[in-house]
This record gives C-alpha cells, structure tokens and sequence, in this order.
C-alpha cells in the first residue's frame, strides 16, 4: 500500500512539473526608441525577481509564464508594462518623459540617478539657462541658478577670474573653490597660482585682474550642470571636492535627426553695474582749520592772481569740503583757464562701455554606432577698462563609436587659444589711497588727455618742470588717478594661452548585470606673457641708480593627467529590494612650471624692450609644483519598492603633500532617501502630490598644497671671498623677502 502511494505521489509531482516546465516559455524581443534601437533597458518580469537588460541592438530574452506581465523601465522613458499571454516575440517602442529626463541627474563619476533616491542636495542647470543671458563664461551663468551657490565676478569681464562659493565658505586658506568635473575629468581651476592664490598680495602687488581655469570652458558646448551640495554629495571625490563639486556634461550628437548645423550668436553691451554716490555741490578743499592750515582761505579758496576770479581751488586736497561749485571761472592745474563746475560722471567716464560677440557653429550626428559632435566659438571682448580686450578661439569634439554589442568608446577633446591684450587693472589705489582721490570739479576726458605729454613721456609734475616746460602742470594734484591711466592706457601686458582638454572612456558591459568603465583625460595650459612699461621720461634727467620703464616676459606649462575605473554590479535580490555595488580607483598628476625674467631698476635706453636694456642685474625667478593624489573607493546602493533608497560610500585616498608615513586618510558618507508620497499612495491628501525626506552624512576636507605642510625653510645661494655657499632661509623670512621684493619693483616701474 505504502509503495502504491509513493508511486502515485512520484508520478503527480512529476506531472506537475512537466507541466510548469511547458508552460513556461522563453520571450524574445526588442525595445526601439523613435529614431531606433535602445539598449539598457531593464526588462523585469513583474512580481518577481527576475529581470534582464536590452543589448546593443535593443534586444532582449527572458523566460516568463502566459499570465506573467513584462515591465519595460529606462532612465528618461515612460515605463510600459505588457501581458504576455500566447506571444513568443514583443517589439516596444517607449516613448520619452519629460518629467522622468527632468529627474535624472549626473552625480558623482558620471553616475546618473534619480532625483528622488538622492539623499543630498543637488541642483542642475540646463544648457538654455546657461546661454539665454549670453554670459561670456558659464560660471557667471549660474548667478541665482542655483540655490546655496554664490558666485562673485572679478572685475574685468571675460578675462578676469570667477569666483563660485557652494553653501558659504569652507576653508579659512587655500582651496575655497568647488572642483570642476568635465565629462568625468577633473580639471584645472587654480592650481597654477599655488598657495598665495590670485591677486592676494594687497596694495604693492600684481594689479592686474587674473583669471582662472573655469573661464575655458564654453557654455555653448554645455548640455547639463550638476552642482553636488554637502559632504554626503561630494565625498566620493574626497578632499579636492571640500568645497563641493560642479560636474558638467557636453552636448553630443541628436539621434534620429541626421546630421544637423546649429549656428548660434550673441552680442552684449556692458556698463560700470555700481557707482560711488557723491555730492556735486562742493569742490575739493578741506574743513575749516585744515584749509587755514594749508594756506587757503576758511572756505578752501587759495589765492591766485592769474585767476579770472582771483582764486583757485585747492587741487591737492583729498577732500571735497571746499568752496560750492558755481561755475567760477579759475586756473586749472595744467594753467587753462576752466570754469569750476560739478562733474557728475568723472567716475563714470573713467570706464567706458564693453562689447562682447560670440559666434557658435556646431555640426552634430547620431545613429546606432557612432555619435559626433563638432563644435567651434569665436569670443571678441572688450571690456569697460579702456584698452582690455580679449580674443578667445573655442574648438570641441564630444564623439562615441560602438565597437561591438558590448564595447563602445567615447572621445571629447576641448582646446582653447586665448589672446589676451591689457588685462584689467585693479582700482584699489584710487579708493584705497589719499593719493587715489580727486575732486568733483575733476573734469576724467581733461586728466585722460594730459596724463601724457606730446612727446609720449609721463605727465610732468609741478615742481619737475625741467622735463618738459611747455607742458609740465602748474598746480600739485593728487597722482594716482594719471598713474592709472598711464598703466592702463600706455603700457601694455599681452598674454597667449592655449590649452586642451581631452578623455578617452571605455564602456565594456562584461554581463548583463555587469559593467566597466575605464576612462583617461589630460588637462594641458601653455602661457606666455610679455609686459612693457613705457619711459616716464628722458633718460638725461635720470637719478643716479635708476632709470623708469620696465620689460618682463615668461611663460607657464600646467598639466593634470587624470584616470579614472568604475566597476558596477547590479541585481535584484527579491521583486521589492534592488541593488549596486561599485568599486573604483582614481588618480590625477599635476605639475606646475613657470618662468619669469625681467629689468630692474629701468631700461637704459628708452623704450626698448629686450631684457639686454635693463639698468641693473635682470631679475629671474622659476617655480616648479607637483601633486600626485590617488585613492580607491566602494558604492553600495539599495533600493526598497522604488520609494526608499539607501546609499553608503567610502573614499580611501593617499597625497604627495603630505608626509609619507602619514599621508592616507579616509572619507565615509552615507545618505538615505524616503519618498512618503509612494509610500502611502491613497492614505495622503489629495493636495499632497509629492513628498521626499532625506538625511545625509559625510566627511571632506582639504589636503595641504603642495609644500605647505612640511617645508621649514629654502636654500640660496651666499657670494663670499672664497666663493659661494649654501644659505638656509628660515620660511617666513622668505615670504617676507618676497613681499619686499614685489613692494620695491612696484615703485621702480608704476
């Protein structure tokens, strides 16, 4: 009896599973888009955990039962679900949602996600408000694009640097900047100014307005901006991303468009955005007891019988307390007769209107195996400052090419040539300086055609006028507004740079649940610079030790070589619970060079520039930098019924600037995401109609700069009777020595 039982039982689960075996089948297919196949679309068999992904070719196969349904999902597509019933093949065509490509953003490494399983703050910005405004450089563009992000403009236009805060200040030194991360490579924002940093050295320092890195890249060849708020967001770059990072994406080729030119153009007119607000009743003089002091009467009048009035204002005054303005007629400081008058717009007229242009022609394609985008820009600038002006040639290549179902490789290539002529002069020694003010009876057209005389010399003050007595000034004045514009409108500083940009990216998806990138970029900058400051005078009528005018050439080499691997896994563990899991590697080179040579001290013969006509022994100076930082990093990833999302990474990373026995240190972050809204579908009022908590945790610092943390002192060279010898120079009395150095050749050639 038993064995009768056991027969019958071994012949019904037999059955059975006969039965289940035939009843399941194996669907093949394909998934197409508008313009035609579309591969990586996750094709999961609804309820359960089985899941697959379109290849290549957008095709697909999976073994499902009749009364299962197929669900069809893509990052940017409208999910579509199908009943399998007696169908063997299933050809789909998803269609596009805009609100889905609204919600993907580009986080860190490239990696896309959802807006809603982020558990950080991001904010991205679209190529048409990038561009609307016709902003010379995209980071003047996110002005109030985003929030939490603060973005200063030095002034100077296109040519001067910008300066992008995310989420306030975050560091009291050194690298208060976010880093830039363009098509997945990190680059150069203001590595070559080192520790100092740009125009830092105060009032005798270098005046003119220096630019930085950001100003290459070219809002017309931006398709998305990505700004990573908080430790949480940026950790996975670690301590270059202290202060938050910006990842940018170049437009590609359009599919299903054939090849298509896009021609774009923008012109704008720029003016001062703010003014100082003075008083136009008083002219310049003192109060009471200070004009009696001076020798000028009690309301600031100084006697003067050549005068039709019988008196003339107090030209050296730094104030504006004197007489009123009432159209007298006086001496003016260069001997005219003028009428003493409110001038309302001498600021003003220091400045004149700027003019950009930029013209854009780029030719793209796309199709099943290749992709391609070619891109070029011409930018003609000139700025508000007289006599600045910038010449920038834009060239992009952004290309893909399918190798075969699993290999693709992608290609981007920037380079940008850069002509820079009379880069802006900073104004701080007409505000910050007693010499710098002048009176609102100042006529600004007047001091710009006297700050030289005829013969192209300097002006000629009152008490020299052996130099040129036709022409020298009668009065004393205040200097530094003439000074200014001799700096600015009669020498000269010209600058070249060229630089290019590139990385090669491998795409290689191993298995279906599998993928690796591997991916290298460089980042290259050679400059050349050439400043000419002009003879103030004769030569005849030079002091003993010196003479004026200067000559200083140099150029600079930057490179970054950048590589990068990502290796991801992703399943699913049951039909609610997914995961990824990545693990990476990171490392990026960067050497810095540069080389100055300069006169001292003058040029023996007027206006000949060659570093043969220095009056004194030729300064030189050469610097060299280097930075290698390299780290290792995982990514797990999981995701509960679409609607709660946790995220945790760690960032191993080592740097060269730091002591080799001490110079690895760890970044972790862990961040998680909870769309309620999901959650509790039908149990939320009407009016709620979406609804996200998020929290995050993360730690990012900055690492020392290169020869910051461990140098104490240098090595120069001592000229003694017996020869030379090593000099050891403690590190703060060189940077006194430096600042000294810059104070004392400021004074020889302004």
């Amino acid at each position: 009896m038993n064995k009768m039982y056991l027969k019958c039982l071994s012949t019904l689960l037999f059955t059975l599973i006969t039965i289940a075996t035939f009843a399941q089948k194996t669907i093949t297919g394909t998934v197409r888009e508008v313009s035609g196949p579309l591969p990586g679309v996750s094709v999961s068999v609804k309820g359960t955990s089985k899941a697959t992904q379109t290849d290549g070719n957008g095709k697909f196969s999976i073994a499902v039962n009749p009364d299962e349904t197929l669900t069809f999902s893509a990052i940017g597509y409208a999910r579509q679900e199908v009943i399998v019933g007696s169908q063997t093949t299933i050809s789909i065509t998803l269609k596009e949602d805009s609100k889905a490509l609204n919600d993907v953003v580009v986080t860190a490494f490239g990696i896309q996600k959802q807006q809603k399983s982020l558990g950080y703050s991001t904010a991205t910005v679209s190529a048409k408000e990038l561009t609307e405004a016709g902003n010379t450089n995209f980071a003047s563009a996110l002005y109030g694009k985003a929030s939490g992000v603060q973005v200063t403009t030095a002034p100077g236009g296109a040519s001067s640097a910008v300066n992008v805060q995310i989420r306030g200040v975050n560091s009291l030194n050194y690298n208060a900047q976010p880093l830039y991360v363009v098509d997945g490579v990190v680059i150069r924002s203001e590595g070559q100014y080192g520790a100092a940093g740009r125009n830092n050295g105060g009032f005798f320092d270098d005046q003119r307005v220096r630019g930085n890195g950001v100003l290459d890249i070219n809002p017309e060849d931006i398709e998305s901006l990505s700004v990573l708020k908080g430790a949480s967001a940026s950790a996975l770059y670690g301590s270059d991303a202290g202060a938050g990072v910006i990842i940018i994406t170049t437009k590609k080729g359009a599919k299903g468009k054939g090849p298509t030119v896009d021609v774009n153009y923008f012109g704008t007119v720029e003016q001062p955005a703010f003014l100082p607000n003075y008083q136009n009743v008083y002219g310049q003089g003192y109060d009471r007891a200070t004009n009696l002091a001076v020798g000028a009467t009690e309301e600031g009048w100084i006697v003067d019988a050549q005068s039709p009035s019988g008196f003339r204002p107090n030209f050296r005054s730094y104030a504006n307390f004197g007489p009123k303005m009432e159209g007298q007629q006086v001496r003016w400081w260069d001997g005219s007769i003028r009428s003493f008058s409110p001038q309302p717009d001498n600021y003003k007229d220091i400045f004149r209107n700027g003019l950009s242009s930029s013209a854009n022609i780029a030719l793209s394609n796309q199709t099943d195996n290749y992709s391609y985008r070619i891109s070029y820009t011409r930018l003609d600038y000139e700025g508000i400052q007289r006599e600045s002006g910038l010449k920038k040639n834009s060239f992009s290549l952004n290309s893909s090419l399918k190798l075969n179902k699993k290999l693709s490789v992608d290609v981007v290539a920037n380079y940008v040539n850069t002509i820079t002529n009379n880069r802006a002069y900073q104004t701080n020694r007409l505000a910050q300086s007693f010499d710098g003010f002048f009176g609102r009876n100042e006529d600004t057209n007047l001091i710009r055609d006297k700050f030289q005389t005829s013969e192209g010399y300097a002006w000629v003050p009152f008490n020299q006028t052996a130099r040129n007595p036709a022409e020298a000034f009668v009065f004393n004045v205040r200097p530094n507004l003439y000074d200014y514009f001799w700096s600015t409108l009669k020498n000269t500083s010209a600058e070249t740079e060229n630089r290019l940009y590139s990385s090669a990216t491998l795409n290689w998806d191993i298995l279906t649940k599998l993928k690796f990138r591997g991916r290298v970029g460089n980042d290259y900058t050679g400059r050349n610079t050439e400043d000419k400051n002009y003879s103030q005078f004769p030569v005849a009528f030079n002091p003993p030790t010196s003479s004026t005018g200067a000559y200083t050439t140099g150029n600079g080499t930057y490179t970054t070589i950048y590589s990068d691997a990502l290796l991801t896994y992703s399943d699913n563990i049951s039909k609610d619970l997914s995961f990824s899991a990545s693990a990476g590697f990171t490392s990026r080179k960067e050497n810095y060079k540069d080389q100055s040579s300069g006169t001292q001290f003058g040029l023996v013969s007027e206006n000949w520039f060659s570093l043969s006509n220095s009056y004194g022994i030729l300064q030189t100076s050469a610097s060299r930098r280097s930075l290698l930082k390299y780290g290792a990093f995982g990514i797990l990833n999981l995701s509960y019924k679409d609607y709660l999302f946790v995220e945790g990474t760690m960032r191993q990373e080592s740097s060269s600037s730091l002591p080799p026995l001490n110079n690895t240190y760890y970044y972790p972050s862990v961040n998680g995401s909870f769309v309620f809204t999901d959650a509790f579908k039908g149990a939320l009022p009407e009016f709620l109609s979406y609804g996200k908590l998020r929290a995050s945790y993360g730690v990012v610092a900055n690492a020392s700069l290169p020869y910051e943390s461990n140098v104490s002192y240098g090595q120069n060279s001592l000229q003694t009777n017996n020869g030379s010898v090593p000099q050891l120079v403690l590190r703060v009395l060189m940077v006194m020595k430096t600042y000294s150095q810059r104070k004392n050749t400021n004074k020889n050639t302004v």
